[in-house]
């Protein structure tokens, strides 16, 4: 079963099998297909080893998004504390900063992913307001990145280098840039294959009206089937209202529970990077052939490999669908 949604089929039960082929597919590509294909496949294979050797208890989740979609705000309203800085100057978070509830510091955790400032949180999160109820986040890194669309280039680099390495993303839009381009194009789409580890968020709903709320939802849920994220959770909150923010922790935390969202992340990681190498290895007749020319039994067991680790056709089809 998912996390974020539900599965007939459990996404991790052949990832140690499918990073073994993927690491075959990777000796069989070396000094054959395109180095940035292969070099991608040898850090995601880097990556999934250092990462389920680290606190396997403990669940990742970013909250990311482009400027004024009121991340920061999120955050704390999470947290039920002001950590996070939110201002109208812009870009507000500069680097990541990460909420880490439980008994350990995650230090170990917070270090490889190179994340510096740190707060430590009651594992039971006091409630905000009145009405909610306290919630066990035991396990829970919550991280607030810099903006993905930020005039700092170092800024982006953080958010991109985080969207690519933590267990679960939680993409925060607000109701005047959900449809950003860069938004979907650079990041929602191309990462299809990961919608058990994505939740939406549209922030900032006390700004719309019953009506507009309704017709901003569902269109937002129309732009993310387009993007292959059919099925996605979509969440709407206010910071400043509180609205949704509960539902929010909840959704998160029961995330965190389960202890697996690493795993599952990790899983869609090996398809899609395995897919990519198949990809590659599938040169078009016509287009030029990279620098070492690959026999065709080696072309072959190449493939194989990489589509046995890139897992059942259906996932293919649709990274391929977002790809194109």
């Amino acid at each position: 079963m998912s996390l974020l949604r539900r599965r007939r089929a459990d996404p991790t039960a052949t990832l140690p099998d499918d990073l073994q082929r993927l690491g075959r597919a990777v000796d069989l590509a070396e000094g054959h297909l395109p180095p940035p294909a292969v070099e991608a496949a040898q850090a995601l294979v880097r990556r999934a080893a250092e990462r389920q050797n680290l606190a396997t208890g403990r669940t990742v989740v970013a909250l990311l998004g482009a400027t004024g979609s009121g991340k920061s705000s999120l955050f704390n309203a999470l947290v039920g504390r002001e950590i996070a800085r939110a201002a109208a100057r812009r870009p507000t978070t500069t680097r990541p900063l990460a909420a880490v509830w439980g008994d350990d510091d995650a230090a170990e955790l917070l270090d490889w992913l190179e994340i510096p400032e740190r707060t430590h949180v009651d594992p039971v999160a006091a409630p905000t307001r009145a009405h909610e109820r306290a919630d066990d986040l035991s396990g829970l890194v919550l991280l607030d990145l810099p903006d993905i669309d930020s005039t700092a280039l170092v800024h982006r680099q953080i958010a991109g280098r985080m969207a690519d390495t933590v267990d679960v993303l939680v993409w925060v839009l607000d109701p005047q840039k959900y449809a950003d381009a860069i938004v979907h194009r650079d990041y929602l789409s191309p990462m299809a294959a990961h919608a058990d580890v994505t939740l939406v968020v549209l922030n900032q709903v006390d700004t719309l009206d019953p009506a507009e709320r309704v017709g901003v939802l569902r269109d937002l849920d129309t732009l993310l089937e387009r993007d292959g994220l059919r099925g996605v959770e979509i969440l709407a909150t206010s910071a400043r209202a509180g609205t949704g923010v509960a539902e929010l922790r909840e959704r998160i935390g029961s995330v965190a529970a389960t202890a697996r969202a690493a795993r599952v992340r990790l899983a869609a990681d090996v398809r899609t990077t395995a897919d990519h190498l198949a990809r590659a290895a599938e040169i078009e007749p016509g287009e030029a052939r990279p620098p070492t020319e690959v026999h065709e039994r080696s072309a072959a067991r190449l493939s194989a490999a990489a589509a046995q680790a890139a897992g059942v056709d259906a996932v293919r089809e649709a990274v391929r669908g977002s790809y194109v």
